[in-house]
């Protein structure tokens, strides 16, 4: 068996650079690892002289990047927006977060899994355009906790992978599966506790902001078919089905950390609910909701949820108190 496993899609990303309309450069604190850092600290000419000085060193030997303005963008980013040290010395010479980002990996005794994570535009593309389930290869662990956690995670896949049925449907089923309530559809109360989480980017609150004392989102809108409009909540096209298997996909492998694996598979179920609920409010509004709006709307809760630790376990604790 490999030692890797990543989805289908895996390689067909590419990072878009210079049209990324939301750099990872811009705004994240870059960390930088102790082998970049030596490699870093050994180069020499005007190279290594703006490194001594955009690089931050802390008492505990943990070093970062300056980042420079109110936009916090790295040092090395210049005013086309494409990174120095790839045009100066190659991809070769970035840091270990950088060469990963997006991606994110969940380690088992047997296997590493690795996947592209939402909070990158171009990810997010790649992500919400299939049209087939993800399939696993059959995983065996002599691990007997491992091994109940690939058989559910495998039944779970197998409830999802007929999308000729109506996708809440089948979240009905993952919750059966599980035998946990299917969590009730009440935006309003999600809107307001997200408002309450840790926030980078004021447009979050204003997508939040459509759920809050909003009216019922579970009615049905137009359905004459233009371009590029949203059906029905009971009527969900692909991309959701995309959505819910990437969220599944990241976030089960974290119960064979905390045992949480009912919370995080309603954590996946609420999360895609949560997108589609804003982007249902933005047709009513708009009366319109593209792909590339689903795009954006993903990668703005991926940054903003997934991305923060705190933020996902004070969902997840949520969830147990209201569920289970």
């Amino acid at each position: 068996m490999d030692r890797l496993f990543t989805p289908d899609y895996y390689s067909g990303f590419h990072c878009i650079a210079d049209l990324c309309r939301h750099s990872c450069c811009i705004g994240w604190e870059i960390d930088i690892d102790p082998a970049s850092l030596a490699r870093y600290r050994a180069e020499t000419g005007d190279l290594g002289q703006k490194l001594s000085r955009v690089i931050q060193t802390e008492e505990d030997g943990t070093a970062h990047f300056i980042l420079e303005g109110e936009a916090e963008r790295c040092p090395f980013l210049n005013e086309k927006n494409l990174c120095e040290l790839i045009l100066q010395r190659g991809e070769d010479a970035l840091c270990g977060i950088c060469t990963d980002h997006p991606r994110f990996r969940n380690f088992f005794s047997d296997h590493e899994e690795m996947g592209l994570g939402l909070c990158c535009e171009e990810a997010s593309r790649l992500i919400l355009s299939q049209k087939a389930p993800m399939v696993f290869p059959k995983f065996h662990s002599e691990d007997p906790e491992e091994q109940v956690f690939y058989d559910l995670r495998d039944s779970l896949f197998r409830a999802l992978s007929d999308r000729t049925r109506p996708l809440l449907s089948r979240l009905e089923d993952l919750c059966t599966l599980l035998s946990i309530p299917f969590p009730s559809i009440d935006s309003a109360y999600w809107g307001n506790f997200l408002l309450d989480l840790e926030r980078l980017d004021t447009a979050w609150e204003d997508e939040l902001s459509l759920l809050c004392g909003s009216a019922s989102l579970s009615g049905t809108a137009d359905q004459s078919g233009e371009a590029g409009q949203m059906p029905s909540l009971e009527d969900l096209p692909e991309a959701y089905d995309d959505l819910l298997e990437y969220f599944l996909f990241r976030h089960l492998p974290g119960s064979l950390d905390d045992g949480r694996i009912k919370a995080r598979v309603l954590f996946s179920i609420l999360a895609t609910l949560l997108i589609a609920w804003i982007g249902h409010a933005h047709f009513l509004r708009e009366k319109h909701f593209s792909q590339e709006d689903l795009v954006e709307l993903s990668r703005m809760f991926s940054s903003e949820i997934e991305y923060s630790d705190e933020n996902v376990d004070l969902i997840l604790e949520e969830i147990g108190r209201l569920y289970l």
